[in-house]
C-alpha cells in the first residue's frame, strides 16, 4: 500500500476508534500527524478538525493552540490568534512556540508578510545590507524566533561587525529548540568563522557531519574551517586527527598537520615569568571570592605600570559592574575588550546593557516615552535574554492603559524569572485593572516561596491587586470605589509611599486636602527625614498648587535619591514660580513683562510637557490664544501618552476661546484613543464643558428639550457641577418657571459666590417674579463684583430702572457707555444639574445632537 493511503488509513482509523482504546501517548501522535498533514495541504478546515480533536483528547495542548492560531492568521483573524496565544502562554509558558506565535500574529498583520518576502529576495540577490532592515521592519523591531529567526542570524553573520550578534542569536534559538538541526548548523558554521570561537564550531561541525540529515553541508563546512586554522597549535591536533580518521585520503589536510607540528617543535621555548601578569590573576582570585577592596587595589598598582592590561582593566571594570557604576564599567571593559576581546566581551555588553536601561528610566521619568522605548529596544538587542527591557516597557505600557502588551510582557519576563516580584506585582494589577480579579487571586495563591519572599510577602501582593482594582475604578469614573481599594491597598502596604501618595492624590481630588496632607505627615512624623516620605510630601504640595512649600521639602531630599523625578518636581516648581510671576505682570498692566517671562519659560520647558501645557494656558488667560494653541500644536505629534495630553489641553484651550467646532474634532480623535485614567477623566470633563456650550447655544434658539438632553448626562456624571446648574437655570427661566430658576439660582451661588453674572440673572429673575429687594440685593452685589463690565452695569442699571431707581440706573449706564468707549470686555457667561426626565420634552422642536465621547 502506497504511504499516503496508509496515513489516510491512519487518519480514518484515528476518527472512528474512541478515545479508550488507544493509549494516550499514541492518540496525540497520531492526530498531530493529521493536523500537520492537512496543513500541508493547505486544507484548513480538515487541519482544525485535528487539531481540535487533539484539544478534546488532551486540554491545552500547545501543537493544537499553535496549529489553530495559525489558520487564524492565515484567514486573516488576528484576534482570534491572540486569544489563542493567552492560551498558550497560560498553559505553556515558556513554550518555544509561544515565541513563534507571537512572530507569527506580527508577520501575518500590517502588509509584514510582503516585506518579509522582499527581504528574502534581497537576501538571496547578496544585498545583504538591504536585506536585514527588511526583516526587522517586518519583524516590528522583535527578536527574531523558528526559522526566520535562523535565516535573519545567518545572513547577519556575514554583514560587517554583526557576527558577535549572529551567534548570540543563534544561541538562543538553540536554546529554544535544541534539536533544530538547521540551526545547529548555522550556529556550528558561524562558531567556526569567528576566530575566537573556531575551535568549538569546529567541534559542533564534526558531531554535524555525521548525520544523515544534513551530513554533506556539515562535512563540508567542517573541512573549510579546519583550512581556516592553518599550521594548527597543539590544542588543535585532535580535531585534525578526528577529520583524517573519518576522511584519511585527504593529503592536502594531512600536510597542513604535519606542518603545525613541526612548526610547534621549531618555536617551543619556556615561558618568561611575567611579575605583573601573575599579580593580575592574584587580584582576579580576590575579585572571585568577593573581596572588591583588595582586587580593586592590585589592579590598578598592576594598572600604574602597564596603563592598557586587558586584565587588569577588565577586573577593575567587572569590579564596577558589581558597583552598579555602569558607566565607568562600560568605559573599562571597553579598554579591555581591545586588548582581548574573548575574555570582556561578554562583560561589556552587560554594562552596556544596564547603562541603557538606566537612559530608559531617565527618559522615562522625563516622559520622553519613545527615547524610553529607543533604549528599551538597544538594550534587548545587547542581552535578548535578559528581563529588565521587558520588565521596564511593561511598566510603561502598564501606565499608560495598555494592559494587554503589558500583560505579555510581564508573562513573558515571569516565563524566563519566575520569581520577578516586579513583574508579579505587575501582572497582579493589570488582570485587576481589566477586571479578571479571579485570575489576578489565583496568581497571587499559586505564587511560589521564592516569589512571594521577593516580594515582601503575600500582602504586598494583595496590595498591588488592590492598587489594580483603583486604577480600574478610576477609570470609569468611580473615585469612590476607587479610593476604597487604595485604602485597602495601604493597609495591606502601611509602609508603601507611593500607595500612600495615590491615596492623598485621590483626598486632594475630591477636594480633601487636609485629609491629603494627614496621610503623609504621618509618614513624616515618623521618619522626618525619610527621602521618599519628602518627595511625597513635595509632591502633595505642588499638587495643592503650593509651590514654595514643595519646594522647601525638596530642599531636603539627600543628592541621589531618585534625583531624575526629584530634580524634574524641582525644575518644575521653580518654572511655576516664574509662571506666577508673569501672570502678577499681566494682572498689573505689564504685558510686555508677562510675555518675556513666557517666551523665556517656552524656551526653557522645551520637551518637558507639563510646564508647556502650562506656559499654553497661561498665554490664553493673558488673551494670546494663537501663542496658546501654537505651543500645543508643536506637542501634539509627540508619543502616544503625550499627544492624548497635549490634545486635551489644545481642546481646553480651544473650548474657552469659542472654536467649538475644531473642539470637537479633537476630542472626537481622543474619543477614539486608549487614555490612562487620568486622561480619560480629563476627556470626560472637556466633553461636560463642550455638551453645556451646545446646550446653552440651543437654549439660545429656544430648543430647551433638545438643550436638556445633553445637559442632563453630564449632571448625573457631575451631579455639583455649577456650570451645568446654571445653564439648567438658564433653561428653566427660559420656559418661562421662573421660580424653578431662581431656586436654582439660588443654590449656584452657595457654591460660586464670586460669579457676577449669575448674581445679574438672579437679580432679573426675581425682577420677574416682583421680589424687588432679592433683585435689588442681588444687582448690587454683582456690579460690587465686576465694576469695570460693561454687561454687568447695564443688566444692573435695567433692574433699577424697573423698580423705579432711574438715578441709579443713569449712574449705572453712564458708568458702562465710558467702558464701552475705553473697549472694556463684556462679561463672560457662566455655565453648567440633574432631574429625572427631560421637563422639556414636549418641545416638538427636539433634534438629536452628537457629542463626542470615548470608549
Amino acid at each position: 500500500m502506497p504511504a499516503i493511503f496508509r496515513f489516510m488509513a491512519v487518519c480514518l482509523l484515528s476518527a472512528l476508534i474512541p478515545v479508550s482504546a488507544l493509549a494516550q501517548q499514541e492518540l496525540r501522535g497520531t492526530l498531530l500527524e493529521q493536523g500537520r498533514y492537512w496543513r500541508a495541504q493547505g486544507d484548513a478546515v480538515r487541519e482544525a478538525e485535528a487539531w481540535n480533536k487533539l484539544l478534546l483528547a488532551s486540554p491545552g495542548d500547545a501543537d493544537a493552540l499553535y496549529g489553530l492560531a495559525g489558520i487564524a492568521i492565515k484567514a486573516g483573524r488576528p484576534d482570534q490568534a491572540r486569544d489563542y496565544l493567552k492560551r498558550l502562554t497560560a498553559a505553556h509558558p515558556g513554550s518555544r512556540l509561544v515565541d513563534q506565535l507571537e512572530q507569527d500574529i506580527v508577520l501575518g498583520t500590517g502588509g509584514r508578510a510582503a516585506v518579509l518576502e522582499e527581504a528574502r529576495l534581497l537576501a538571496a540577490s547578496g544585498e545583504l545590507e538591504q536585506a536585514l532592515p527588511k526583516y526587522r521592519d517586518a519583524l516590528g523591531g522583535e527578536r527574531p524566533v523558528g526559522d526566520v529567526g535562523r535565516e535573519y542570524y545567518s545572513y547577519l553573520g556575514y554583514t560587517d561587525g554583526g557576527l558577535p550578534d549572529a551567534i548570540d542569536g543563534l544561541r538562543r534559538l538553540e536554546q529554544k529548540a535544541p534539536d533544530d538541526p538547521q540551526v545547529a548548523l548555522a550556529l556550528a558554521r558561524h562558531l567556526a568563522r569567528n576566530e575566537a570561537t573556531r575551535l568549538d564550531g569546529i567541534r559542533r561541525l564534526s558531531r554535524l557531519a555525521a548525520r544523515a540529515d544534513i551530513g554533506s553541508d556539515a562535512a563540508e563546512s567542517w573541512r573549510d574551517a579546519l583550512t581556516w586554522l592553518g599550521p594548527p597549535r597543539s590544542e588543535a591536533w585532535p580535531l585534525f586527527e578526528e577529520y583524517l580518521a573519518r576522511n584519511p585520503g585527504d593529503s592536502e589536510i594531512r600536510q597542513q598537520l604535519a606542518k603545525g607540528r613541526d612548526m610547534t617543535r621549531v618555536t617551543a621555548k619556556a615561558a618568561k615569568p611575567d611579575p605583573l601578569r601573575a599579580r593580575a590573576d592574584a587580584a582576579m582570585k580576590l575579585l572571585e571570592t568577593g573581596d572588591l577592596p583588595a582586587a580593586e587595589a592590585e589592579f590598578r598598582a598592576v594598572l600604574a605600570k602597564r596603563p592598557d592590561d586587558s586584565e587588569a582593566l577588565g577586573g577593575l571594570g567587572v569590579i564596577r559592574l558589581k558597583q552598579q557604576d555602569w558607566e565607568q564599567a562600560r568605559d573599562l571593559l571597553s579598554r579591555a575588550r581591545k586588548g582581548n576581546p574573548k575574555a570582556w566581551q561578554a562583560s561589556l555588553r552587560v554594562a552596556e546593557y544596564w547603562l541603557l536601561i538606566r537612559q530608559a528610566e531617565a527618559s522615562r521619568q522625563a516622559s520622553d516615552f519613545d527615547g524610553a522605548r529607543k533604549s528599551l529596544k538597544q538594550a534587548r538587542r545587547l542581552l535578548p535574554d535578559e528581563t529588565a527591557a521587558d520588565a521596564m516597557e511593561a511598566d510603561m505600557l502598564a501606565e499608560e492603559g495598555g494592559l494587554v502588551m503589558a500583560e505579555t510582557l510581564y508573562r513573558r519576563v515571569l516565563a524566563r524569572r519566575a520569581d520577578d516580584a516586579g513583574a508579579l506585582r505587575g501582572l497582579v494589577g493589570v488582570l485587576a485593572r481589566q477586571g479578571r480579579t479571579a485570575e489576578a487571586q489565583e496568581l497571587i495563591a499559586n505564587a511560589s516561596p521564592a516569589a512571594i519572599r521577593r516580594a515582601d510577602g503575600l500582602s504586598s501582593l494583595q496590595a498591588a491587586y488592590a492598587l489594580g482594582l483603583a486604577k480600574a475604578a478610576g477609570r470609569i469614573g468611580d473615585p469612590a470605589h476607587a479610593r476604597a481599594a487604595l485604602e485597602e491597598a495601604l493597609r495591606n502596604d502601611p509602609s508603601n509611599t507611593w500607595i500612600r501618595l495615590e491615596l492623598a492624590g485621590s483626598h486632594m481630588r475630591a477636594k480633601q486636602e487636609q485629609q491629603a496632607r494627614r496621610l503623609i505627615d504621618e509618614v513624616l512624623a515618623a521618619k522626618p527625614d525619610d527621602p521618599g516620605a519628602l518627595y511625597a510630601s513635595a509632591t502633595l504640595y505642588a499638587q495643592g498648587d503650593h509651590v514654595q512649600e514643595a519646594l522647601d521639602a525638596l530642599a531636603r531630599i539627600p543628592a541621589g535619591y531618585e534625583a531624575g523625578k526629584v530634580g524634574a518636581l524641582r525644575l518644575a516648581m521653580t518654572q511655576k514660580r516664574l509662571l506666577r510671576q508673569a501672570a502678577a505682570s499681566s494682572r498689573e498692566g505689564r504685558k510686555a513683562e508677562a510675555m518675556a517671562y513666557l517666551a523665556r519659560l517656552r524656551e526653557s520647558a522645551a520637551g518637558s510637557f507639563d510646564m508647556l501645557g502650562a506656559v499654553a494656558q497661561a498665554y490664553a488667560d493673558m488673551g494670546e490664544t494663537a501663542e496658546a494653541l501654537s505651543v500645543l500644536r508643536s506637542m501634539r505629534p509627540a508619543g502616544a501618552a503625550q499627544n492624548a495630553d497635549a490634545s486635551l489641553l489644545y481642546a481646553g484651550i480651544l473650548l474657552r476661546t469659542g472654536q467649538d467646532a475644531e473642539a470637537a474634532a479633537v476630542l472626537r480623535q481622543l474619543g477614539g484613543q486608549a487614555l490612562t485614567g487620568a486622561q480619560q477623566e480629563g476627556f470626560e470633563e472637556l466633553k461636560a464643558v463642550y455638551s453645556i456650550r451646545q446646550a446653552e447655544a440651543l437654549r439660545a434658539r429656544g430648543e430647551l428639550a433638545a438643550a436638556y438632553d445633553l445637559v442632563a448626562p453630564v449632571l448625573a456624571r457631575y451631579p455639583d457641577n455649577v456650570d451645568a446648574q446654571a445653564a439648567l437655570a438658564r433653561m428653566y427661566a427660559a420656559a418661562g418657571r421662573n421660580e424653578e430658576a431662581l431656586e436654582l439660582y439660588k443654590k449656584v451661588l452657595e457654591a460660586r459666590p464670586g460669579d457676577a453674572q449669575l448674581h445679574l440673572s438672579a437679580a432679573q429673575l426675581a425682577q420677574q417674579l416682583d421680589d424687588t429687594r432679592y433683585a435689588a440685593k442681588e444687582a448690587a452685589i454683582a456690579v460690587e463684583l465686576a465694576p469695570d463690565q460693561v454687561d454687568i452695569l447695564a443688566g444692573a442699571a435695567r433692574i433699577y430702572r424697573a423698580q423705579g431707581k432711574n438715578g441709579q440706573a443713569v449712574s449705572l449706564l453712564k458708568k458702562a457707555v465710558a467702558l464701552q468707549e475705553k473697549g472694556a470686555k463684556p462679561a463672560g457667561g457662566a455655565a453648567p444639574l440633574a432631574g429625572q426626565g427631560n421637563p422639556f420634552a414636549s418641545d416638538p422642536r427636539r433634534p438629536s445632537y452628537a457629542v463626542p465621547h470615548g470608549r
